[in-house]
């Protein structure tokens, strides 16, 4: 087995944890806000870089440390490169307009974040030398077991967790991106607005609005489970290489809405994002299959 597959196996899981299991959904939305605000956040995620490339620094030694520097300094700026463009294209865009931008900057994010991060292990980390300390110590917690076997488990474990992340939160972030605008959103969060009572009182005025959930959260919330689980399923069948079973689940979906796939605005934003969630859980689990094979 290639030490250098498994090399490119822990990156990955370094840049996943760090750009989404360990980044919230307030750190996100703070790269958006004002100035002080959003060099904060972006600040605040740099670390969490950082630190999530600091195991190959101890690993490694001066060439893991330089890889950290090379991963994680330019991090901020291209996220708010990122950040700015979305913005930019969101501007210029009609309202309610649908714009393959906001995807298209994601996944252009993630390439440079990945070509950074791979580019940093080959160039730096590929033939490097570990430190003794640390051979040592992974050879007392393995002891008794092949060296075969222990790189076996290393790669069970970074192909699961990448799974995981890919088909979980990443997905999360990303199919709502490639989803056309709901037409009758901008008319609920009118109407919500329109509720509320003006109050005056001598100099003192205000407005008095009853307490009532964020627009749509708990069909939003329903909706990204419904899209986890079906990514997982999909991933399962393939690494089962029952591929013709994808079918049954996309069909059992698509019975659960019948009715409401009358509605043309239900049913474009329904189709964009069941191909797009089959799409990522199908390249990912292709993926997966290829490096579970080769052990």
């Amino acid at each position: 087995m290639s030490e250098s597959l498994i090399l490119a196996g822990w990156l990955l899981v370094s840049h996943l944890t760090a750009d989404f299991v360990l980044q919230s959904d307030a750190s996100v939305a703070g790269r958006s806000g004002p100035g002080a605000r959003a060099t904060r956040a972006l600040g605040l995620h740099a670390l969490v870089v950082g630190l999530c490339m600091t195991p190959f620094w101890l690993a490694f030694g001066t060439p893991g440390f330089i890889a950290l520097l090379v991963v994680t300094v330019p991090h901020p700026f291209i996220d708010a490169a990122k950040v700015r463009l979305t913005e930019l294209k969101r501007e210029a865009s009609e309202p309610g307009s649908w714009s393959p931008w906001p995807a298209g900057l994601f996944l252009l994010d993630q390439a440079v974040h990945l070509t950074l991060v791979f580019g940093a292990g080959w160039v730096l980390l590929r033939d490097a030398t570990l430190n003794p300390w640390f051979v040592d110590g992974v050879a007392r917690a393995t002891s008794g077991i092949a060296p075969a076997d222990v790189h076996r488990a290393a790669l069970i474990v970074v192909v699961g967790w990448s799974l995981a992340v890919i088909n979980g939160r990443a997905g999360r972030f990303f199919v709502p991106l490639v989803l056309p605008p709901d037409p009758r959103a901008g008319a609920v969060l009118a109407a919500n607005q329109a509720v509320g009572y003006a109050v005056k009182l001598g100099p003192l005025s205000g407005r008095i609005e009853p307490d009532r959930p964020p627009l749509a959260e708990t069909t939003d919330n329903v909706g990204a489970v419904v899209g986890i689980l079906e990514r997982a399923l999909v991933v399962l069948l393939i690494l089962a290489q029952a591929e013709l079973a994808i079918g049954l689940v996309v069909a059992a979906k698509t019975l659960a809405r019948f009715k409401q796939l009358d509605e043309r605005p239900f049913a474009e934003k329904y189709l964009v994002g069941t191909l797009a969630s089959v799409t990522l859980a199908v390249a990912s689990g292709m993926a997966a299959r290829v490096v579970l094979t080769g052990i």
